[in-house]
Protein backbone atom coordinates (compact mmCIF):
# COMPACT_ATOMS: atom_id res chain seq x y z
CA UNK A 1 0.00 0.00 0.00
CA UNK A 2 2.57 2.67 -0.98
CA UNK A 3 1.64 6.07 -0.94
CA UNK A 4 -1.77 5.93 0.18
CA UNK A 5 -3.78 8.98 0.95
CA UNK A 6 -4.25 7.44 4.82
CA UNK A 7 -6.77 10.89 4.99
CA UNK A 8 -9.48 8.84 3.52
CA UNK A 9 -9.04 6.18 6.04
CA UNK A 10 -8.83 8.31 8.99
CA UNK A 11 -12.34 9.78 7.73
CA UNK A 12 -13.46 6.66 7.04
CA UNK A 13 -12.90 6.02 10.65
CA UNK A 14 -14.55 9.06 11.75
CA UNK A 15 -17.59 8.17 9.69
CA UNK A 16 -17.44 4.18 10.56
CA UNK A 17 -18.81 6.51 14.53
CA UNK A 18 -22.09 8.18 12.65
CA UNK A 19 -22.74 10.15 9.60
CA UNK A 20 -21.07 13.52 10.00
CA UNK A 21 -20.70 16.53 7.71
CA UNK A 22 -17.01 18.10 7.23
CA UNK A 23 -17.39 20.38 9.66
CA UNK A 24 -18.73 17.62 12.35
CA UNK A 25 -15.23 15.62 11.09
CA UNK A 26 -13.12 18.70 11.71
CA UNK A 27 -14.57 18.78 14.88
CA UNK A 28 -14.50 15.75 16.07
CA UNK A 29 -11.45 15.25 15.02
CA UNK A 30 -9.88 18.13 17.14
CA UNK A 31 -11.67 16.53 20.28
CA UNK A 32 -10.56 13.38 19.58
CA UNK A 33 -7.21 12.57 17.32
CA UNK A 34 -5.80 15.87 16.97
CA UNK A 35 -3.01 15.08 19.19
CA UNK A 36 -1.72 12.63 16.35
CA UNK A 37 -3.41 13.33 13.88
CA UNK A 38 -4.59 16.49 12.10
CA UNK A 39 -6.85 17.46 9.20
CA UNK A 40 -7.97 20.72 7.84
CA UNK A 41 -10.77 21.56 5.56
CA UNK A 42 -8.48 22.12 2.60
CA UNK A 43 -8.11 18.23 2.84
CA UNK A 44 -11.23 17.16 4.63
CA UNK A 45 -13.64 18.29 1.48
CA UNK A 46 -12.19 17.05 -1.48
CA UNK A 47 -11.59 13.97 0.05
CA UNK A 48 -15.20 13.37 1.19
CA UNK A 49 -16.02 14.04 -2.50
CA UNK A 50 -13.61 11.57 -3.41
CA UNK A 51 -15.36 9.01 -1.06
CA UNK A 52 -18.33 9.90 -2.26
CA UNK A 53 -17.74 9.55 -6.23
CA UNK A 54 -15.68 6.13 -5.61
CA UNK A 55 -19.02 4.28 -3.56
CA UNK A 56 -17.20 4.49 -0.08
CA UNK A 57 -19.43 7.29 1.54
CA UNK A 58 -22.85 8.53 0.11
CA UNK A 59 -24.00 12.27 1.09
CA UNK A 60 -27.44 13.42 1.65
CA UNK A 61 -28.56 17.12 2.02
CA UNK A 62 -29.91 18.46 5.05
CA UNK A 63 -32.15 21.29 4.72
CA UNK A 64 -31.75 23.89 7.43
CA UNK A 65 -34.30 26.58 8.53
CA UNK A 66 -33.13 29.48 8.31
CA UNK A 67 -29.22 27.98 7.83
CA UNK A 68 -27.60 26.70 5.25
CA UNK A 69 -27.84 23.14 3.86
CA UNK A 70 -25.47 20.62 5.54
CA UNK A 71 -24.10 17.62 3.61
CA UNK A 72 -23.85 14.46 6.20
CA UNK A 73 -21.95 12.46 4.56
CA UNK A 74 -22.01 7.99 5.48
CA UNK A 75 -19.79 5.11 5.45
CA UNK A 76 -20.49 2.44 2.65
CA UNK A 77 -20.46 -1.24 3.25
CA UNK A 78 -17.54 -0.99 0.23
CA UNK A 79 -15.78 1.85 3.20
CA UNK A 80 -16.27 -0.33 6.16
CA UNK A 81 -14.57 -2.96 3.31
CA UNK A 82 -11.73 -0.68 2.36
CA UNK A 83 -10.90 0.99 6.33
CA UNK A 84 -10.94 -3.04 7.54
CA UNK A 85 -8.32 -3.84 4.63
CA UNK A 86 -6.06 -0.63 5.98
CA UNK A 87 -6.46 -1.26 9.13
CA UNK A 88 -4.80 -4.65 8.50
CA UNK A 89 -2.62 -3.36 6.49
CA UNK A 90 0.96 -2.73 7.85
CA UNK A 91 2.10 0.72 9.14
CA UNK A 92 3.95 2.78 6.87
CA UNK A 93 6.88 3.95 8.65
CA UNK A 94 6.85 7.25 10.34
CA UNK A 95 8.21 10.60 9.17
CA UNK A 96 9.37 12.65 12.29
CA UNK A 97 9.86 16.42 11.90
CA UNK A 98 9.59 18.37 14.91
CA UNK A 99 11.05 22.09 14.05
CA UNK A 100 12.33 22.30 17.74
CA UNK A 101 14.97 19.85 17.04
CA UNK A 102 15.86 21.04 13.62
CA UNK A 103 16.84 24.51 15.70
CA UNK A 104 18.45 23.16 18.59
CA UNK A 105 20.49 20.67 16.45
CA UNK A 106 21.49 24.33 14.75
CA UNK A 107 21.73 26.43 17.74
CA UNK A 108 25.28 27.08 17.63
CA UNK A 109 24.60 30.04 15.44
CA UNK A 110 22.15 31.85 17.93
CA UNK A 111 22.62 33.09 21.59
CA UNK A 112 21.92 30.56 24.21
CA UNK A 113 18.98 32.24 25.63
CA UNK A 114 17.21 32.07 22.22
CA UNK A 115 17.17 28.34 22.16
CA UNK A 116 16.50 28.43 26.29
CA UNK A 117 13.44 30.38 25.11
CA UNK A 118 12.70 27.75 22.18
CA UNK A 119 13.03 24.88 24.84
CA UNK A 120 10.52 26.97 27.24
CA UNK A 121 7.90 27.39 24.83
CA UNK A 122 7.84 23.91 23.73
CA UNK A 123 7.18 22.64 27.66
CA UNK A 124 4.63 25.21 27.85
CA UNK A 125 2.96 23.71 24.88
CA UNK A 126 3.21 20.09 26.20
CA UNK A 127 2.32 21.28 29.29
CA UNK A 128 -1.14 22.27 27.89
CA UNK A 129 -1.50 19.35 25.53
CA UNK A 130 -0.67 17.24 28.66
CA UNK A 131 -3.60 19.23 30.63
CA UNK A 132 -5.86 18.65 27.75
CA UNK A 133 -5.20 15.06 27.43
CA UNK A 134 -5.79 14.80 31.53
CA UNK A 135 -9.48 16.50 30.54
CA UNK A 136 -9.94 14.52 27.40
CA UNK A 137 -9.23 10.96 29.94
CA UNK A 138 -11.71 12.30 32.60
CA UNK A 139 -14.54 12.87 29.63
CA UNK A 140 -13.74 9.33 28.32
CA UNK A 141 -13.78 7.64 31.90
CA UNK A 142 -17.46 9.31 32.38
CA UNK A 143 -20.50 8.26 31.03
CA UNK A 144 -19.12 6.53 27.53
CA UNK A 145 -20.25 8.17 24.05
CA UNK A 146 -23.01 5.73 22.31
CA UNK A 147 -20.72 4.40 19.81
CA UNK A 148 -18.17 3.33 22.37
CA UNK A 149 -20.41 0.92 24.51
CA UNK A 150 -18.86 -2.76 24.23
CA UNK A 151 -16.21 -1.50 22.29
CA UNK A 152 -12.35 -2.35 23.50
CA UNK A 153 -10.14 0.45 24.75
CA UNK A 154 -8.82 1.56 21.77
CA UNK A 155 -8.95 4.74 22.15
CA UNK A 156 -7.95 5.02 25.89
CA UNK A 157 -5.14 3.08 24.43
CA UNK A 158 -4.22 6.27 22.03
CA UNK A 159 -4.89 8.56 25.16
CA UNK A 160 -2.13 6.78 27.06
CA UNK A 161 0.26 6.80 24.23
CA UNK A 162 -0.24 10.57 24.17
CA UNK A 163 -0.07 11.31 27.81
CA UNK A 164 3.50 9.40 28.03
CA UNK A 165 4.84 11.15 25.03
CA UNK A 166 3.79 14.88 26.45
CA UNK A 167 5.19 13.55 30.03
CA UNK A 168 8.41 12.34 27.91
CA UNK A 169 8.60 15.43 26.19
CA UNK A 170 8.51 17.81 29.49
CA UNK A 171 10.75 15.46 30.87
CA UNK A 172 13.25 16.05 27.87
CA UNK A 173 12.48 19.51 28.14
CA UNK A 174 13.99 20.10 31.63
CA UNK A 175 16.77 18.28 30.69
CA UNK A 176 17.42 20.35 27.92
CA UNK A 177 16.92 23.23 29.99
CA UNK A 178 19.76 22.21 32.90
CA UNK A 179 21.94 21.38 30.07
CA UNK A 180 21.61 24.83 28.24
CA UNK A 181 21.87 26.72 31.48
CA UNK A 182 24.88 25.08 32.19
CA UNK A 183 26.38 25.72 28.72
CA UNK A 184 25.15 29.54 29.11
CA UNK A 185 27.50 29.21 32.37
CA UNK A 186 30.36 28.02 30.77
CA UNK A 187 29.98 30.73 28.04
CA UNK A 188 30.55 33.10 30.81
Amino acid sequence: MANINTTQYALLGMLSFKPMSGYDIKKFTDRSISFFWSENYGHIYPVLRKLEKTGLATKKIEHGKGSPDKKIYSITEDGRRALKEWLYAPVQKEIFRLEILLKLFFGYWTETDNMIEKVLHHKESAENTLRELLEIEDHINGEPHEFLKGKPPYMKLCLNYGKLFYEMVIRWCDETLNNLEKSKKEEQ
